[in-house]
């Protein structure tokens, strides 16, 4: 877990600064299990990339750029925001209000205590557990 410090830009509207891959803040790598809740589904999700504007996260469903969803991780952590992208496997969000330095520290706390395995491991170990027959459903 790094935390990455890309270019500074002068537009005031963060999905150009997405358009253009830079980013306006600092962003923190990890991966936490997440919900991404929008008005017609709640789908669970993996968050990979964290900033005070928004939010890479692995989905399994694709979702519609433009739609209003709220991110939850953690114990009661949540940002709102709009889906500024998205592609098969991941989206990015665009969060309405920027989060507080309070909150990037508490998530980077819980990324060191619960940190997910690279997807492969996930896979292996489910696939364990069903052979076993331990699995849950």
């Amino acid at each position: 877990m790094r935390l990455y410090v890309e270019a500074m830009v002068s537009d005031s509207s963060p999905l150009a600064n997405l358009q253009r891959g830079r980013r306006a803040s600092a962003r923190l790598r990890l991966r936490l299990a997440a919900r991404l809740v929008l008005l017609d589904s709640t789908q669970r999700c993996i968050l990979t990339d964290l900033s005070q504007g928004g939010a890479r996260l692995v989905i399994n469903e694709p979702i519609c750029r433009g739609a209003q969803a709220v991110l939850m991780w953690g114990a009661g952590l949540e940002a709102f925001g709009e889906v500024a992208w998205h592609g098969l496997r991941h989206c990015g969000l665009v969060f309405d209000e920027p989060l507080a330095d309070t909150l990037l520290q508490a998530t980077r706390d819980l990324d060191a205590i619960e940190h997910l395995a690279p997807d492969r491991d996930l896979l292996r170990g489910s696939a364990r557990a069903f052979v076993r027959g331990t699995a849950r459903l």
